[in-house]
């Protein structure tokens, strides 16, 4: 199989699945790169933003990342007030996390904010930070507002932010039960060569990954296909 997916913390534990399995793979810096080569060229399986492929009926595997509430790698930072902001600036390459901001908007949980996809010099409002670098951000102090928490505030359910997808369902079920045999009992044996990797300690990469949800319930994943496919729709 010819698999694509992104370079994150959050997404170590897939990388070493299939480093396990034996499975070749090929690995990249960011979302928005995993996504331009998933559209150039013919893959059997990428680990993609969710609003991506929510239009996609067969070939979701129900296994990506997500959360319950909190999840720190998916964030607003300000140095200034919510109440202030005058905008939310983004790279405009995150795609889930910007569908996200739509969505929250949408349902009255976040002001209507000018989203701006280029860069500013003014410092009057937010800029959306995700991934690791969201996570090291933290650290830096400021007014922090994170996304998963805000969605489980305003719908009471868990977020999607990436999912397997796969080409054929063959290589759905392939992937779904490789997941669910390795993914429970493997994780913590990699925390120590996670945090060598990736810049933080053991203590924080094991709190980030009990935050994340890797096997996505079935109603969140038909929630947020309607989800991203009707933001999708409106704009």
């Amino acid at each position: 199989m010819r698999i694509l997916l992104f370079d994150f913390l959050n997404a170590y534990p897939y990388q070493r699945i299939l480093q396990e399995a034996s499975i070749s793979y090929t690995l990249l810096s960011h979302p928005y790169e995993v996504v331009e080569a998933w559209q150039k060229s013919s893959w059997d399986a990428a680990l993609l933003p969710f609003a991506i492929v929510a239009n996609q009926r067969k070939t979701l595997t129900k296994w990506g990342i997500g959360s319950k509430g909190k999840i720190q790698s998916v964030i607003l930072l300000s140095q200034i007030h919510p109440s202030e902001w005058e905008y939310i600036s983004t790279d405009g390459r995150s795609f889930s996390s910007l569908a996200l901001l739509r969505w929250c908007m949408k349902k009255k949980g976040l002001a209507p904010l000018p989203i701006l996809t280029t860069p500013t010099t003014h410092n009057r409002g937010a800029h959306l930070f995700i991934g690791d670098e969201a996570l090291r951000r933290h650290k830096e102090g400021g007014y922090i507002l994170d996304i998963g928490e805000l969605v489980r505030q305003i719908c009471e359910r868990p977020v999607i932010f990436a999912i397997w997808w796969a080409k054929r369902q063959d290589f759905s079920t392939y992937l779904r039960r490789l997941w669910r045999r390795m993914m429970s009992h493997n994780k913590s044996t990699w925390v120590e060569e996670a945090a060598y990797r990736y810049g933080f300690s053991p203590k924080e990469i094991r709190e980030y990954w009990s935050r994340i949800l890797y096997a996505l319930p079935s109603g969140a994943v038909h929630f947020w296909k309607r989800a991203y496919t009707e933001i999708a729709n409106s704009y």
